[in-house]
């Protein structure tokens, strides 16, 4: 390890045990077992959107897992969207998010042929 890295980490163990130790230990965990950790996440998100138009459209609310979400909700794009966003921002009713985001990122992706090896 360089004596530069060997700081950053240092200085990064330092700050975590001063302003913010338990988000440290949670990170640590989380390390331990990344896919325990982001399966946890995805069920709290979708908890969370379940009641929002596009959890409803996807039956967000008996998701059991990973593969069941991934069996249910489609890799979409803006424009398939565009819709729900143009709801929520003019009703305030949550369509695709189940807040207000503070802002939505449109941007143009290179086209690319889809992954189908699933």
């Amino acid at each position: 390890m360089s004596l530069l890295r060997g700081l950053a980490d240092l200085a990064f163990r330092l700050s975590m045990e001063t302003a913010g130790r338990r988000s440290y230990d949670r990170l640590i965990r989380a390390a331990d077992n990344p896919r325990e950790a982001q399966a946890r996440i995805l069920s709290e998100v979708v908890r969370a959107c379940a009641g929002t138009e596009l959890g409803r459209r996807y039956g967000l609310a008996s998701v059991e897992g990973v593969d069941d979400f991934r069996a249910r909700v489609p890799i979409s794009g803006y424009e398939a969207l565009r819709g729900a966003i143009a709801r929520q921002l003019e009703t305030g009713e949550p369509a695709a998010s189940p807040t207000l985001p503070i802002m939505y990122a449109a941007r143009a992706a290179p086209r690319a042929r889809p992954n189908t090896s699933r």
